[in-house]
């Protein structure tokens, strides 16, 4: 009995070896982990009762790192052979439950990687004379599902560096489909629409899951919770592939 139990055992992490190593050469974190609900039998005719993928640090766009990003899926079929090779290739689509943490460094580190000491021109529209340049920028999660934006910033027009606090909650809208950050209240110097929009279209894309939609998988935003330097967002997920390099 003991030995069927130890390689009953042997063969359940062979199995979560074997999806955990095709997994991670489709992505980059920090760290990748993976549990299987199958059999080896099971496994290597392509059938999974179920999956739990856990990734941590998980890099989702260029400068950006998500702290957790933890997907559990139901009853998969994949082709055994390209799984083994780095390869899974969904048979048909499945559904599942996503789980999204944020830290508020990760996400003031992305801000000021993408605006600070640029000159910014948020849109075609705006006037081309109006630049702004961002010398600080830094996001806070607060209770009660708010973010907070303060920043400081100048316009070729005003010398002078102007500090600003946006406070904004995130609206679902579109049946789960997009996040967008409604400004609350404005304190400080006045920001510009301009400098405003520019700012919170890259948090709305991060927070309606852009950048693994484009990635062979939809999702349904249920709930977004933020507290003191975290920010959770629930969904559930219909995946008709996963992404290859």
């Amino acid at each position: 009995m003991k030995d069927e139990r130890e390689k009953a055992g042997w063969k359940a992490r062979t199995v979560n070896r074997i999806v955990g190593l095709a997994i991670s050469r489709l992505v980059e974190a920090e760290r990748v982990d993976v549990w299987v609900n199958a059999t080896l039998s099971k496994a290597m005719r392509g059938e999974v009762d179920g999956l739990a993928i856990e990734l941590q640090e998980f890099l989702a766009r260029k400068n950006l790192r998500i702290e957790t990003f933890q997907l559990q899926i139901g009853q998969v079929t994949v082709l055994p052979k390209l799984a083994m090779k780095g390869t899974i290739q969904l048979l048909q689509p499945s559904t599942g439950e996503l789980t999204l943490t944020l830290l508020e460094k990760q996400l003031s580190d992305f801000l000021s990687l993408q605006f600070v000491g640029e000159r910014s021109q948020p849109s075609a529209s705006a006037n081309p004379t109006q630049n702004y340049r961002l010398h600080q920028i830094h996001a806070a999660f607060l209770p009660e599902n708010q973010l907070q934006l303060h920043l400081d910033w100048t316009a070729a027009s005003i010398e002078a560096v102007q500090s600003s606090t946006l406070l904004t909650t995130p609206e679902i809208a579109s049946e789960g489909q997009i996040v967008n950050l409604a400004v609350q209240s404005t304190s400080g110097e006045d920001v510009p629409a301009e400098l405003t929009t520019a700012i919170l279209s890259p948090i709305n894309e991060i927070l309606s899951l852009q950048d693994f939609k484009q990635r062979g998988t939809s999702f349904q935003i249920q709930q977004i919770e933020t507290m003191p330097e975290k920010l959770t967002l629930h969904a559930s997920a219909t995946i008709d592939q996963f992404p290859t390099r």
